[in-house]
Order: C-alpha cells, then structure tokens, then sequence
C-alpha cells in the first residue's frame, strides 16, 4: 500500500500500455486493502475503465461497474458504460434499472432531470408510454418550463388516453401565449375543442372553446361551422341560427351560401313562426338564386300575409323577366291588379296592361282591366285606345255598335274630340 510505489509502478504500467499488470495491480490493491476509505471507489473505477477502454474487454469491465454502481449509483462514467453496454446487449430493462437508481441517488435537480428524461424516452421506446408519462410529469412538475417535457406529455397523453390531463397540458400551454399572439392561440383552442369533440365527447365545453376561437378569428369558417353543429346537437337554436347567419356570410361557395339560407328560414318560420327573420333569409336566398322555387313562392306567400306589395311587386317583375308564353301574362296581369289596387300607381297598372295586349291582344281580362283602370284614373284617351281595341274584338254587329256608341260618347263628352 505505499503509495510511491504503486504511483511510480501505476506510471510506468501506463506509459508503456501493460494493461494485464496495471489490472493486476489495482486488483491487488482491492483484495489486500491498500485502496482504504476514499480510494476504493477510484481503483475499481481505474480497473474498471482499464478492461473497458484500454484492453476493450468490457464484458471484463462489467463486474467492476456492477460494484462501482453499488456504491455510487450515480457515478457517470459507470452510467455511460451501461449506456453503451445495455444498447448493445439489447438489454433495456437492466439500464431502466441503472439509470432509475441513479436518478433517486442524485441530489443535482439537473442531473435529475436529464437522468428522467432519457429513462422517459427509454420507456416510450419500449412501449412503455405509462411509465414515460410519469417521467415527464416529474419532470415538468419540478421544472414547468421545459418545453421538452410538455412536447413529450402532448404526444404522450393521447398514447395512454389521458385525454383531460392533455386539456390542462393545453390549457396551461395556452396561459404562456402572449394575449396578441392570437393566431397561435387559436391553434391551441383548436387542438383543446378537438379533445372536447372526439374524445371527452362534452359539446357544452366545447361550445366555450369554439366560441373563443371565432372571437380569435371571426372569418373562420370551418370554426363556426362547427359551433353552429354543436348549437345544433345541444338545442340551442337562436344560437344556431346566429351562427348559421355569420357562416353564411363567409361560405364563398354559392350553393352552400343559398342552402345555408333556406336552412335559416325554414327554421324561423316553422319553429319560432318569425315571418321577419324569415322574409329577410329567403330575401337573400332569392339573391343567390333567383329561380329558386321555394324562394320564389315563400316569398310571395309571406308578402302577401305582412301586406309587403311593394316588395311583392318587384318579386313579381323579377319573375316576368324571368318567364314566358302564358306564365309571363299572367304574372304581368298580377303586377298590374297590385299596381292598380294596392300601390295606387294606375300609370304603372295601365302599362302593364297594355304590354299583355301587346303579346296577346285578344286578351278580354287585360281590356277590361286596362278599360276600368283607364276609367278610374280619367285616362280617356287609354279609355278610347280600350273602346277602339273592342270594336275589332266585337262578336257580332249588335256588340260592335254599343261600343262605337260608347266610343263616340268618349270622343265627345270626354275629349272634345268631335
């Protein structure tokens, strides 16, 4: 054990790379007692790494690190040959052993952590999510700001199905958002609501979230699309229907726009008999297409009740613009009866009226119609255009004279045209 000896014999032993003497030497020293107190952790780990990186013999190293490890668990350069030795002895569970006892050994909060970290990616590469989870959370309750943890614990938690610790891992992620960050806070809600929607199944929390969402982005429209289904699911329709109004506006397809719309006012008409609200979405259901039916004939039929001629009025032209043959007179002769008797526009009756005698001037409902109208507004020069169109349509003699009688009458009593 004299220590000149063995650091002169430990000196030349190495300088000239005689490996078997310089093993036997610490070995000697081990077996006799010279390594006193201190000292034997050092020569087994002299022996130790002598086998292991000098004479390459690590399975000769392994009885050394095995009785290096029982004394300082945590030592590193014995944590570093059971790195290398369990990887390439494909033996996993002997190194989840060493570096578990190595972590509970150490009292560096770092070397804790890194030491947890990899036994977490040790256990997700056994398959063993459940054991990793429990790594990370350690990990992330003594230290909440490490990002690896948290990444880990967002692909991890869906593994293990811990589906509400992912929502309070989300949540917590979304509180270290800057408040005008919102386009990474959208993405965050995002992937919380997908939680809430396939997985907890809880419409009325993700209602919360989809709303905070649009408020984020209001021209979303996948995001309120799916607020407007889940208003839909839990029977919240006002909401819905609010909902399905916002969306309509951002749909930039048509069709989706127009069905949208009808969807809208059907409900307000048949569930809430709200003729208003009703009006103003088949009003802009017949803006997206104005040949569609039911648009066409809603609109007709709820004018007709609220006593909106006008309106009423201008559906109609659309509609003879739109038509033709018999269905265009027939429109036309309603625009007129509306002109005539509910908008007080006799002008407008009276053109109407002579454009159906244009198109079919063997038209007896449009004479007539356009002879009164002419009558009531003192129009007589219409009256005798009317009288006169009736003298070519008379059926017989005994008819055509009464007219031209009622005629000449025109001419002179009304007109001063003798």
């Amino acid at each position: 054990g004299q220590p000149i000896a063995i650091n002169a014999l430990v000196d030349t032993f190495t300088a000239n790379e005689d490996w078997d003497h310089l093993v036997a030497l610490y070995d000697e020293m081990l077996t006799t007692g010279a390594a006193r107190g201190g000292q034997e952790v050092g020569v087994i780990l002299q022996s130790a790494m002598v086998h292991w990186k000098m004479r390459k013999r690590p399975e000769a190293a392994l009885s050394y690190f095995e009785r290096l490890r029982k004394l300082e668990p945590a030592q590193p350069g014995m944590l570093e040959f059971f790195r290398e030795w369990c990887a390439k002895n494909n033996e996993q569970d002997r190194l989840l052993a060493v570096l578990t006892d190595a972590q509970r050994a150490t009292t560096d909060s770092v070397a804790k952590a890194e030491i947890g970290a990899e036994l977490a990616h040790l256990s997700e590469e056994g398959e063993n999510a459940t054991k990793a989870v429990d790594q990370w959370r350690n990990i992330l309750r003594q230290d909440p700001n490490n990002k690896k943890a948290r990444e880990a614990l967002q692909r991890l938690y869906p593994r293990t199905g811990q589906w509400a610790a992912l929502i309070d891992l989300l949540r917590a992620e979304l509180d270290r958002i800057a408040p005008d960050d919102k386009k990474t806070r959208a993405e965050t809600l995002r992937q919380i609501a997908e939680v809430y929607r396939d997985h907890l199944k809880n419409d009325t929390a993700l209602v919360t979230v989809l709303s905070q969402v649009c408020q984020l982005e209001p021209t979303d429209p996948e995001a309120v699309r799916q607020l407007a289904r889940v208003y839909e699911v839990l029977g919240r329709w006002r909401d819905l229907l609010t909902a399905q109004a916002r969306l309509a506006e951002l749909e930039t397809d048509a069709g989706a726009r127009g069905e949208l719309f009808r969807a809208i006012a059907r409900r307000w008409l048949e569930q809430f008999n709200n003729v208003q609200n009703a009006v103003e979405a088949y009003e802009k259901l017949y803006e997206i297409f104005p040949r569609d039916e039911e648009a066409n004939s809603k609109l007709k039929e709820l004018y007709g009740k609220r006593r909106a001629y006008k309106p009423l009025f201008d559906l109609l032209k659309g509609e003879s613009e739109r038509s033709e043959g018999e269905a265009r007179l027939a429109v036309m002769m309603e625009m007129a009866k509306i002109a005539a008797e509910r908008l007080d526009r006799g002008a407008d009756a009276i053109a109407l009226y002579r454009k159906v005698l244009e198109e079919d001037p063997a038209s007896m409902p449009a004479l007539d119609a356009l002879e009164k109208q002419a009558e009531r507004d003192k129009d007589f020069a219409t009256v005798a255009e009317a009288l006169e169109k009736r003298v070519d349509l008379a059926p017989d003699n005994e008819a055509e004279l009464a007219i031209l009688q009622k005629l000449g009458a025109i001419y002179t009593d009304r007109m001063a045209n003798t």
